[in-house]
């Protein structure tokens, strides 16, 4: 297996965990040191969700920004795109905002960085106005 095929498996395993909602199955796959940030988000998103992140603690702080935010109702990653270190995933998710109640459907560009089969980096990017807050 090519390092760019077991990099595409790392990914795929990391959005499985994440399905099953098990965060600590998704640090695994991740560097303790690793950035993660949403371009869009900043200033947008409600807590760590809208800020950069460094090293797992941050990172728990997004996942728990991003479930006290919105309600997630599908998260379907469809396309990846993988060459060397990077691979590009395109992802519809939808739900609800839980202050509003209102409903969003966006398409999700992640960009992940991958080292030694572990996320280094993490960008996500995504329509912030979509969700209304």
């Amino acid at each position: 297996m090519s390092t760019t095929d077991q990099h595409v498996l790392v990914i795929q395993k990391l959005y499985e965990a994440f399905g099953r909602g098990d965060v600590a199955a998704v640090l695994s796959f991740v560097d303790p040191d690793a950035t993660w940030v949403n371009q869009y988000g900043q200033g947008h998103f409600p807590g760590q969700w809208g800020k950069p992140c460094r090293g797992h603690a941050e990172i728990v702080g997004f996942f728990q920004g991003i479930n006290e935010a919105v309600e997630i109702q599908g998260f379907n990653p469809y396309e990846m795109i993988a060459q060397d270190s990077k691979v590009v995933v395109l992802i519809h998710w939808n739900g609800v905002v839980r202050q509003t109640g209102k409903p969003f459907a966006v398409l999700l560009v992640h960009i992940w960085t991958l080292r030694d089969e572990k996320v280094v980096d993490y960008i996500g990017l995504d329509d912030a106005t979509a969700y209304g807050f």
